[in-house]
């Protein structure tokens, strides 16, 4: 240790700003050693092929660098059956089958008809803007004890008269799906929607967890190119159910791009 103090003391040569020289010094070498890691990962563990089958690109863009993906395990379940019987880590299939009416009510701005088809195919994590979005099925599947990347901050569509607003909302993704409707698939996910979500005094995102039991759990189907931010959840009191959100480079002045928080009506 002491020769290593020595030789990173001699690197600093500034009489007047020391400080900020050895600052300067240790962020060199700790990106010079970051580089000779990844030299060395290169060398060690070349990338793999690519392999077609481990992922689905959306449908309107099938660029590798700016499309929606969701990565397998894939699992067909079908939308017909028993309504109390689970197709989606934890969300039952009657659940599912009324956030997907709402979910196209929401995009077509009237009731459909029909669901098109009975078949989806769920999927345990995202891809979109180089973030890997996860959830409860991938954390279920490979026995994680974190919450990490499962929880999202997304956006949707509000009607107001003739106009439409875009709200935010904070949840939990249960799984990832493609679905077929009127031949269009959507990349989409099935999210347990917080009970009641708003700023505090200080523009920070504050939310409320159900806490009443599944019966009054709130399931809504989205598109997963509104998900804004995978967000990590923050207890600030003795309360189980009361949390501030937070992600990486937030500005609590830009409130979430100025939109306002939406409420459980509107999805």
């Amino acid at each position: 240790m002491e020769r290593t103090i020595k030789k990173l003391t001699n690197l600093i040569k500034s009489t007047h700003l020391i400080g900020a020289n050895a600052s300067n010094v240790l962020r060199h070498q700790a990106n010079y050693s970051k580089m000779a890691v990844r030299r060395l990962e290169a060398i060690q563990f070349p990338e793999s092929m690519d392999r077609p089958d481990t992922y689905r690109l959306d449908h309107d863009n099938r660029s590798h660098s700016s499309s929606v993906q969701i990565w397998s395990p894939f699992v067909a379940q079908s939308l017909s059956g028993p309504d109390e019987e689970e197709i989606c880590f934890g969300v039952q299939r009657s659940n599912v089958i009324d956030a997907l009416y709402s979910y196209y009510d929401r995009k077509d701005g009237h009731a459909i008809e029909a669901l098109t088809s009975s078949r989806i195919e769920i999927a345990g994590r995202a891809w979109k803007d180089d973030l890997v979005f996860s959830s409860i099925m991938d954390r279920t599947l490979k026995r994680l004890k974190t919450r990490a990347n499962s929880h999202v901050l997304f956006q949707a569509p509000k009607s107001t008269g003739h106009r439409t607003l875009s709200v935010w909302f904070v949840g939990v993704v249960h799984c990832y799906f493609s679905y077929v409707q009127d031949g269009n698939v959507n990349f989409l996910a099935i999210v347990e929607v917080m009970k009641q979500q708003q700023f505090d005094n200080y523009n920070v995102v504050t939310v409320a967890r159900n806490s009443r039991g599944d019966r009054y759990k709130k399931y809504a189907v989205i598109s997963i190119s509104n998900i804004l931010e995978v967000v990590g959840l923050v207890r600030y009191s003795a309360s189980d159910n009361l949390f501030k959100v937070v992600w990486p480079y937030i500005k609590y002045t830009d409130k979430i791009g100025h939109r306002p928080a939406g409420s459980l009506g509107d999805l």
